[in-house]
């Protein structure tokens, strides 16, 4: 069930627990450097894992040049959920997050989702909002995507890894899957993402594969039919 939440009481302390931000990358040197701050910049122990297809600038030299706690793991270019599962195989942490590396986190973003998570009861999916920029309309907007979420890797297990079958819209089919399983769904009233809007999107990038959110919710249909939460 979606519902909105709100931050714990001022004075509550949430445990320090390691959140994995798991980062696809290609051809993003542009931006980069900048996305990677704005998550090391968030005062919570953090492990980045940059999971790059062969960029054809200096994106993976940029992750490299980091060092713990960033990792970069090249990989041939498989799409956006094989991505995304290569780099939660390769993290450590508590809770699993995401990022675009043309993105940014604002300040505070994990303190704030922390504590709602530490806290008692918490959601097992906890979205926020985004402000898409540069834009005479960057407003915050309610966003149950990737760059939102905020969740403990055993719920992610618990739903199962990204589809690797299409272009677009592997995280819809992951979040139709956990509304199947009867999973807590909330949506936070704070800002947690930038969204840099430009040229070089992925979605903008792939814009002849948008029928895969016609198969995604397609194959939704046919499970909720056959009531079941398995993706095949």
């Amino acid at each position: 069930m979606n519902a909105g939440v709100q931050p714990p009481a001022e004075g509550f302390v949430p445990a320090d627990p390691l959140v994995s931000v798991v980062m696809p990358v290609r051809d993003a040197e542009p931006f980069l450097a900048e996305a990677i701050d704005s998550v090391l910049a968030q005062g919570y122990p953090v492990e980045v894992i940059a999971v790059e297809d062969r960029s054809r600038d200096a994106s993976a030299a940029i992750a490299r040049a980091y060092g713990p706690p960033v990792t970069c793991i090249s990989t041939e270019p498989s799409g956006l959920g094989h991505a995304r599962n290569m780099g939660i195989e390769a993290a450590s942490g508590e809770y699993l997050t995401f990022i675009d590396a043309d993105d940014l986190w604002p300040p505070g973003r994990l303190e704030i989702q922390l504590k709602v998570m530490e806290a008692r009861p918490s959601p097992d999916v906890l979205f926020g909002r985004e402000v898409r920029f540069p834009g005479a309309e960057d407003r915050p907007i309610p966003a149950q995507n990737s760059t939102t979420v905020f969740l403990r890797r055993a719920t992610f297990e618990r739903v199962g890894p990204f589809p690797t079958e299409w272009r677009l819209g592997e995280f819809l089919d992951w979040l139709l899957r956990a509304e199947d399983l009867g999973l807590s769904i909330a949506m936070l009233p704070d800002v947690v993402s930038y969204r840099r809007v430009h040229g070089g999107n992925f979605t903008t990038r792939f814009r002849d594969h948008y029928g895969d959110y016609a198969k995604v919710l397609g194959r939704a249909l046919a499970r909720r039919r056959a009531g079941t939460a398995d993706p095949e």
